[in-house]
């Protein structure tokens, strides 16, 4: 009887190690979904994929994938094809007003290293960081200076799009990668 049971639990054994998930596996673990229109968030081994769907007004069947991705972690082999940010986030550039204030709202006002039209400005702190130049000007709509902004070798650019995806500078940021 005591080898029937020893098989027995051996052949579980054997079972329940085939059917676990490798600790290297990307699968995502949880869906972090919770009322997001516009957007999916799950998080995987060392990040996140982030899921944006129709992200301007009129905009159908517009889709982008991005995976948010710890420094340290290399990018799993079923997602090298996509755009990849590198987490946590510590320089951006964002091209609206609107950008500052959620930004502000994380307390993240620091990470904030170019804006777009200085003369827009109201946030304190953007007003200090222009005046003593630790924050720069890229330019306003279709007079961004793409050589300054991609000087500034930000983490993340904030752009937005109203009717479609951009002007001509975001197909000169999208071409210089």
């Amino acid at each position: 009887m005591f080898p029937a049971r020893c098989f027995l639990f051996f052949g579980l054994w054997l079972t329940l190690l085939g059917c676990m998930q490798d600790k290297d596996d990307d699968t995502p673990i949880k869906s972090l979904e919770k009322n997001t229109p516009g957007f999916t968030l799950r998080e995987i081994k060392h990040g996140f994929l982030l899921d944006v769907y129709n992200p301007w007004q009129g905009a159908q069947n517009v889709n982008y994938r991005y995976l948010l991705l710890k420094k340290e972690a290399k990018v799993p082999a079923k997602y090298q094809d996509l755009q990849v940010i590198q987490i946590p986030v510590e320089k951006v550039v964002v091209m609206s007003t609107t950008h500052i204030g959620m930004i502000d709202k994380l307390g993240k006002i620091s990470s904030i290293k170019g804006i777009s039209g200085r003369n827009l400005m109201s946030n304190p702190a953007i007003i200090r960081g222009l005046e003593n130049e630790t924050i720069s000007d890229v330019g306003y709509d279709q007079g961004v200076d793409v050589e300054k902004l991609l000087d500034l070798n930000p983490d993340v650019i904030f752009t937005y799009g109203v009717s479609n995806e951009g002007g001509a500078w975001v197909r000169k940021l999208k071409d210089a990668g």
